[in-house]
């Protein structure tokens, strides 16, 4: 897996527009980078995150790609060493 485009913290990519709601929920626990895009399927692909898995989110977490609407605390669950 790809990691972090920064180095740490959460990197979140939503569909432009998309659940502010998840956004609220991941950021409450985490230093969260937003990078909205209207193109998911490039992230997707750059990520080589299967067609039958692709949701409105993707993260990227302790090196990790989550995707979907996943609860914070089992992202939490993810970024522990």
């Amino acid at each position: 897996a790809d990691q972090d485009e920064d180095g740490g913290g959460l990197d979140l990519f939503p569909l432009a527009g998309s659940d502010i709601l998840h956004r609220q929920g991941l950021q409450a626990g985490f230093a969260v980078t937003m990078r909205e895009t209207s193109d998911m399927a490039a992230v997707k692909s750059r990520l080589k995150v299967p067609a039958a898995l692709h949701s409105c989110h993707t993260t990227l977490v302790a090196g990790l790609v989550v995707e979907g609407h996943v609860p914070a605390e089992d992202v939490r669950r993810l970024s522990l060493p």
